[in-house]
């Protein structure tokens, strides 16, 4: 299951997980949603009743254009130019196009671009010419119907052919360059590959990332989402959201010592300082992930471990990825987790009742 849309700092991996470390409420609040991972997660989980999705980027108005439907028939190629004209206006060209879904620079090189409008052609436009440029005969799959299915029979004509050449093998379930590195071959692979030619297939392990297609896949697969009715999306700074009783609210605020993101570099314009107090005030249970938090203020009360991506040097590494909640509501965490497990026992005993 993949939740949200395509965003850098996107908790799709782990958006389960957090949903069910937290209690039930009436209300829940993301106040950083960005691309509403963990509210789509909160939205299946049954555990709330009404939502809020806020972010002072754009991405959560992506979501909620994807559940209804604004995507069912995007099949647009965008460009360079296009990108750099659109990203400011369009945040399906912004967080779909851009390189790790950063919102700023464009998703491919130029030594690769043509090659992937190669792909893109072929897949949506069933317009095979451009490939015969690269050695590849992408007509093959002119009979095969379904985007994601048309995606998965290149991939796999791709992968034949880099393998038929040498310059992979396979080994079970998995391709291999001839460096030893190993590179993923299986129905839940969810990275279309950068490629451009034959002779520069070395240069794919530094040019995987997050892409486009799978992406906008996502994007229409949304649409299916249910209780609509109960979602409210804002755009505003998580000062001015006005907080309801009965409430959780979620804040994945930017990481410290982590790249920038989005319209602006979230990341060095955050005052972290600032929403530490504004936690300490609120009445509601305010619920914070981070890698590490001030541990006199704070107190982490789940973790998880999880791979970053895209991070410098740090990328491919695991780390513990935290929860924490202010000390002054260890008391209101407790009860509102013990609440929760009173009510779920309770129900248990309801249904051996006799009498």
């Amino acid at each position: 299951m993949r939740y949200g849309v395509s965003y850098k700092g996107s908790k799709n991996s782990i958006a389960k997980w957090v949903v069910d470390a937290l209690p039930k409420a009436k209300h829940f609040y993301d106040l950083f949603a960005g691309g509403c991972a963990i509210i789509h997660a909160a939205l299946l989980s049954g555990k709330y009743e009404l939502f809020y999705a806020n972010d002072i980027d754009d991405a959560p108005q992506l979501f909620l254009a994807a559940i209804n439907g604004k995507y069912r028939n995007e099949t647009r190629w965008i460009s360079q130019e296009d990108f750099v004209r659109l990203k400011d206006t369009d945040p399906y060209v912004r967080y779909c196009w851009s390189f790790g879904n950063n919102g700023r620079s464009y998703l491919y090189g130029k030594d690769i671009e043509d090659y992937k409008k190669a792909l893109h052609e072929a897949i949506f436009f069933k317009d095979y010419e451009r490939g015969k440029k690269y050695g590849f005969d992408f007509s093959v799959i002119d009979d095969v119907e379904g985007i994601h299915e048309r995606r998965l029979a290149l991939r796999t004509l791709v992968f034949q052919k880099m393998t038929d050449a040498g310059l992979l093998e396979k080994r079970g379930s998995h391709f291999y360059f001839k460096n030893g590195s190993r590179w993923q071959c299986t129905e839940q692979l969810q990275r279309l590959q950068r490629l451009q030619s034959l002779e520069r297939l070395q240069r794919l392990q530094r040019l995987e990332r997050l892409q486009r297609l799978q992406s906008l896949e996502r994007l229409q697969r949304l649409q299916r989402l249910q209780r609509l009715q109960r979602l409210s999306v804002t755009q505003k700074d998580y000062r001015e959201i006005a907080i309801e009783k009965d409430s959780v609210i979620y804040a994945d605020i930017p990481y410290k010592n982590t790249s920038g993101y989005g319209k602006e570099e979230k990341t060095s314009n955050f005052d972290y300082e600032a929403f530490y107090a504004w936690c300490e005030k609120q009445t509601e249970l305010v619920v914070i992930s981070e890698y590490e938090m001030p541990a006199d203020r704070f107190i982490r009360v789940a973790f998880t471990q999880k791979r970053q991506l895209l991070n410098g040097k740090g990328a491919g590494q695991l780390k513990e990825e935290g929860l924490f909640i202010p000390r002054g509501q260890v008391e209101l965490y407790n009860a509102m987790t013990r609440g929760a497990s009173l009510a779920e026992e309770k129900a248990q005993l309801h249904l051996f009742d006799c009498t």
